[in-house]
This record gives C-alpha cells, sequence and structure tokens, in this order.
C-alpha cells in the first residue's frame, strides 16, 4: 500500500531475511514490542538476483519513509530498484539496516518468470491455507 525500502506503491514485492535474528529486527521496525506474527522460511530457486554491498547501500539506507510520505520525494532505494526491475532483476540482495551484519532479500515479483519458484517451507502443513484461518482484523 505505501511500498517500501526498494518497492514504490503498486509494485508488489516480497521481503525476506538471511536468518531469524534478521527477521525479527526487521519485523519490529525498531519497536520495543513487535505486535504478534508468524515467521515463515522459504525455499526458492530465482536467478539474476543483484547484491548491494555495505559501500552501496549508502543511497538505498535512506530514511525512505520519510522521503517518500512526508517530503513526497523519490527516494534513492527506489530509484536502484527502479533501473534494476528495467533491468529484469528478480530481486537484490542488501544488508539489513536493522541488524547490523544482517542481510535481506527483496524479491520483485512482477518479473519473476513461471520457471521461478518460491514456496513457504512448511512439512507439516501447519501454515493457514486461506484468509479463513487468521483471526479477523479488529
Amino acid at each position: 500500500m505505501f511500498g517500501g525500502r526498494f518497492n514504490r506503491p503498486g509494485n508488489a514485492a516480497l521481503y525476506l531475511a538471511a536468518d531469524p535474528v534478521t527477521a525479527l529486527a526487521e519485523y519490529a521496525q525498531g519497536a520495543l514490542i513487535a505486535p504478534p506474527g508468524t515467521l515463515v522460511a522459504y525455499q526458492m530457486d530465482i536467478d539474476r538476483v543483484a547484491e548491494l554491498d555495505a559501500a552501496q547501500f549508502a543511497d538505498a539506507s535512506c530514511d525512505w519513509k520519510f522521503l517518500a510520505r512526508t517530503t513526497r520525494q523519490t527516494p534513492p532505494s527506489w530509484l536502484i530498484a527502479d533501473r534494476l526491475i528495467a533491468a529484469g532483476r528478480r530481486g537484490l540482495l542488501y544488508p539489513s539496516v536493522r541488524h547490523p551484519g544482517g542481510t535481506n532479500l527483496v524479491v520483485f515479483l512482477a518479473n519473476l518468470p513461471s520457471g521461478d519458484q518460491i514456496h513457504p517451507h512448511d512439512p507439516h502443513a501447519t501454515l493457514p491455507r486461506d484468509q479463513s484461518s487468521w483471526p479477523p482484523s479488529p
């Protein structure tokens, strides 16, 4: 609805972390107490993923929310993603802002061909299968 660090509003993206500690830090977004949530591991087979190292990430680590929502400026991270999406990249590995040393992956869903696979890892079928499994929103 509001976009993310590497996706403008209307451009669907899936944000993942390489490990549970990074996932929790990203999910909490600096809050002392994060709202309830479920961590899900994914199995994936995708290619054409770009990677930003710490030095390249300097522009992308901007306060994208402030720029996009308050000043109505285009965050540099969106411009990076625009170039990657136009070049046919399917995802981007980048350093975590919330967990130093952690790595995140954003997958640009519109760029995934039918051969690329992303599935929740749920060997015991314990994850909800549809919205009827979830509690109603307040």
